[in-house]
Formats: structure tokens, C-alpha cells, sequence
């Protein structure tokens, strides 16, 4: 079996805030392939950023694995983690934020060529300019001087001048209007043709996902709740959360109408452990048997998912279709 450029196995991540643990990852578990790109997605506070912050080690997690390549790099030291850095990088949500306002755009993508001693630096700026699109006359600028979209290839090639395998997209196109926004994805799509790029692309915008994903991962309160090709997923939503947001994703002709599935009260507390699948205390289907671990069940080849409604019929045959892991 083909070994993973990029896994996931029984990921958690807890933080201490005001005396109570904040349970950010609880168990999360997947894989990526080279040159594939793996969207997730998920409403605010499930744990998305968290888990991006944690595959490139700027968070430490609690526990589980990160296997990068077959190794397994979730304990390695700092110094070690710097030369993992050349293979595994990020884009932020927000480049205001993630670009030192003081720096021009020279300097920005100069850094990492120069923190990881990429050889012929001059050639490979230039090259860089040119893959993201940008004209030479903003290196001299500071980030407060470009545009949002122009921001935005700034933190790109920052990312790409390492020539990384792997890049975690937080949210990337976010900041930027829906103009610029499917500039940047075309953009991405053509860096990863001509880079050999891998992507995990993280977005609270199923449409968007939709148009650069080829498998989609969906996360609820530090768990993914189902997985599969993205379009499986669309085609068969399996747990009832998926079908929420699938039914909430906005349809830019206002002759159609799609009924919202609705979603009770408001996400618990992560600070509570919550029994069975996470999803029960809003979930307008609920039984009493939401209340016990809920085993992913394969829906189709590679799509599975974590809610009694996705086990197959056939009382007791159903359980030989029940995969490993339990949500």
C-alpha cells in the first residue's frame, strides 16, 4: 500500500485558558497524498487553524502521530523541525497579519530563501515573481502598500521559494473579494501543476473547496465527522452535520430555492468532553444510540463517516462494513 506524502493518526491538542483545558483536537486521524489536494472544512472553532498550526509544528500537539514520509516528527526538536520546514510550509488566512509590516516584499520572500540556503537566491526571486504573477516594481514595497490580492502572492511565494512538497492553505483566499478570490485559486492550481505541490486546503467555504479539492475532510468540534471524494461527499452526505452545510451553501440563481436543513442551540463548549458524536446535542436527528462512540462507516470506497445514518442496513451485516476508528 502507497505510503501517505502526508498522515494524520490520533491527533489532540489541548490548551489551558483561565485554569480549564480546551480539548482543540480530539483524535484526528487522515492522509494525503503527493500531488493531491485535500480539502477541509468546518465552522469556526473546530479546530481547523489548530490542526494546520500543529502539521507545521508551530503548535506542539498533545498526542498522536504527524508522519511525514514515514516519519513520524511530532516530537523532534526545534532544530530538527527548521529542516522539515523546507518541505512543509503555510499560507495564512489573513497576510496583514502574517507578513511583517515593515518589511518590503524583497525581504519577505528573501527570508526563507535565505533561512533554508536556496542556492542562485536572485534567479529563483525572480522566478518567484513570476509563477505568482507580480510585477517586479512591488519588491519594494511594504505590505500596507499592496493590494489584498497582491498581499496574498506575497505570503504564496514566501511559502513556494523553499520549493516545499506539502503547503497548508489556511483560509487563503479569505481576505480577498470573490473577484480576486478566483484569481488566487487558479493561481494555486497552476503552482501545484508546475511546482509538484501537495495541498491541504482549509476553508469554511464548501464552494470554494469544492473547486480545488479532490477529497473532502469535514470537521466538527476537534473531530473529522466524514471523508471522501469531494464528490461522493456532495453526492451522498452521510452525517447529518455534512448535510447541513451542504444545504447552506448559497445558489447564485434566486429562481431556486434549497430548503436549510436546520441545526438546534449553539456549538458546545470545547472545554467539554462530550460522549458519542459530537455533533448530538444539535443534531435534529438524534437517538439514544448517538449517545455511544460512533464507528466510521464506509459509505463508498474511501468515503466514510461518523454518524448512525451512514451505517449500511442489514442488522448484524452491518457491521462487517464498519472501518477502524471511532468519532
Amino acid at each position: 500500500m502507497k505510503t501517505p506524502l502526508l498522515e494524520v493518526r490520533d491527533l489532540t491538542c489541548e490548551f489551558r485558558v483561565r485554569g480549564r483545558t480546551v480539548h482543540a483536537l480530539n483524535g484526528v486521524s487522515f492522509g494525503v497524498e503527493a500531488g493531491e489536494t485535500v480539502g477541509l472544512v468546518g465552522e469556526s472553532g473546530c479546530g481547523k487553524s489548530t490542526l494546520a498550526r500543529c502539521i507545521v509544528r508551530l503548535q506542539r500537539p498533545t498526542g498522536g502521530h504527524l508522519m511525514f514520509e514515514g516519519q513520524d516528527y511530532v516530537g523532534w526538536p526545534e532544530r530538527r523541525i527548521r529542516r522539515l520546514r523546507r518541505d512543509v510550509q503555510m499560507v495564512f488566512q489573513d497576510p496583514m497579519t502574517a507578513l511583517n509590516p515593515s518589511w518590503t516584499a524583497r525581504r519577505l520572500i528573501m527570508e526563507p530563501l535565505m533561512l533554508h540556503r536556496v542556492p542562485m537566491r536572485e534567479a529563483r526571486l525572480r522566478h518567484l515573481l513570476d509563477e505568482v504573477e507580480l510585477p517586479a516594481g512591488i519588491l519594494n514595497r511594504r505590505p500596507s502598500e499592496l493590494s489584498g490580492g497582491q498581499r496574498q502572492r506575497v505570503a504564496i511565494a514566501r511559502a513556494i521559494g523553499p520549493s516545499p512538497r506539502f503547503v497548508v492553505l489556511d483560509e487563503p483566499t479569505a481576505s480577498v473579494d470573490m473577484s480576486i478570490r478566483a484569481g488566487l485559486l487558479r493561481l494555486l492550481r497552476k503552482l501545484q501543476r508546475e511546482e509538484g505541490l501537495t495541498y491541504l486546503f482549509i476553508s469554511h467555504d464548501l464552494s470554494t473547496v469544492r473547486h480545488i479539492a479532490d477529497r473532502l475532510l469535514v470537521m466538527y468540534l476537534g473531530k473529522v465527522v466524514e471523508e471522501g471524494a469531494m464528490e461522493s461527499v456532495f453526492r451522498k452526505p452521510s452525517h447529518v452535520y455534512t448535510q447541513v452545510l451542504l444545504s447552506s451553501i448559497p445558489i447564485p440563481d434566486p429562481s431556486v430555492h434549497r430548503e436549510r436543513l436546520p441545526m438546534l442551540g449553539e456549538p458546545p463548549s470545547p472545554t467539554e468532553v462530550t460522549t458519542g458524536c459530537p455533533f448530538r446535542p444539535r443534531c435534529p436527528q438524534a437517538t439514544e444510540e448517538c449517545k455511544q462512540p460512533q464507528p466510521y462507516y464506509e459509505v463508498e470506497p474511501g468515503h466514510r463517516a461518523a454518524c448512525r445514518l451512514a451505517k449500511p442496513e442489514g442488522g448484524r451485516e452491518s457491521l462487517a462494513r464498519v472501518t477502524t476508528g471511532v468519532a
